[in-house]
């Protein structure tokens, strides 16, 4: 067992030595490509979301921003795992990913080895998990709507970097609000900006509502199925979950290389707990745990 701590900058020389050695090839991928970090206001609209029942709009809202910004690091990233997936070619691998990115599930993976604990969105759900209808694929017209609806409550909202709409918002504000003590001032500026994502997330989530429809088994709404559901419906992962199981055992007394990219600091024991166990058990293990997100 080999266990290593990289940045990022030595992945590319790991990659180049590593795979063309490796009969198998496991790789976690942390909720960490799921991040914005350039968005402010996203702890604001994750919040408002929650009071609207919508948190479930979450993934597909961080999906919308980071479309929005394709240069960002972020961005990279992903770039960063199509070249994975073109370096794995017709070796025997299977992907972890425990973050929501839908762009990680439009990678070219090899068919039936990428399974995603958390949900992409790509299915649908009943909101109250009944026993009657699991987890379906969404409809490319479907998708379509939602993407759609996704970026009409981004521009509503306004909930970009330095455009010259939100400048324009906050200087108003600033008039506005300019006779009062700065606390009272910004804490009315916040109010008021709540209050506007507020009135565009109902809408939104409305509008989803009606893209999704209700359950045909028991009738109540639908809603994307992802880790942030009212009651997430795990059914929607588990035939891909017992297919990771079985290809994990089947990895016993093989030249194994593991690699982690990015951590989860949601469910570390499924990834860097599980793959640190692994390379403890796997005598031929070699594992990279790499630091993608450094600060």
């Amino acid at each position: 067992m080999d266990e290593k701590v990289l940045s990022k900058a030595e992945l590319q020389n790991v990659l180049e030595k590593e795979i063309p050695e490796a009969e198998m090839v496991l790789v976690g991928l942390g909720e960490e490509f799921d991040l914005c970090k350039d968005e402010k206001d996203l702890a604001l609209v994750e919040s408002v979301l929650a009071e609207c029942d919508a948190a479930w709009l979450m993934p597909e809202v961080r999906n919308g921003l980071r479309k929005c910004n394709q240069m960002s690091d972020e961005g990279k990233h992903v770039a960063l795992l199509k070249e994975l997936a073109n370096r794995l070619q017709g070796k025997n691998y299977y992907v972890l990913c425990m973050a929501g990115n839908r762009e990680i599930a439009e990678i070219s993976w090899r068919e039936g080895r990428l399974v995603a604990p958390c949900g992409f969105g790509t299915k649908k759900q009943c909101v109250l998990a009944c026993e009657g209808e699991e987890p379906k694929e969404l409809t490319e017209e479907e998708t379509k709507e939602i993407v759609s609806a996704t970026e009409k409550f981004l521009s509503v909202a306004e909930i970009y970097k330095n455009t010259d709409l939100r400048m324009g918002e906050e200087n108003s504000a600033q008039g506005q609000w300019g006779d009062l003590p700065p606390q009272v001032r910004e804490a009315m500026e916040l109010i008021q900006r709540r209050e506007k994502i507020r009135t565009a997330a109902l809408k939104y989530k409305k509008k989803c509502e009606g893209i999704l429809g209700t359950c045909p088994s028991c009738g109540a709404q639908e809603v994307l199925n992802d880790m942030l559901a009212p009651k997430y419906d795990q059914r929607g992962y588990l035939a891909d979950w017992t297919k990771y199981t079985k290809w994990l055992y089947g990895s016993m007394n093989r030249k194994l290389l593991i690699l982690g990219l990015g951590s989860s600091n949601q469910h570390p024991e499924l990834l860097q707990g599980a793959f640190q166990k692994m390379a403890e058990l796997h005598a031929k293990a070699n594992y990279y745990q790499f630091k993608l997100f450094e600060e």
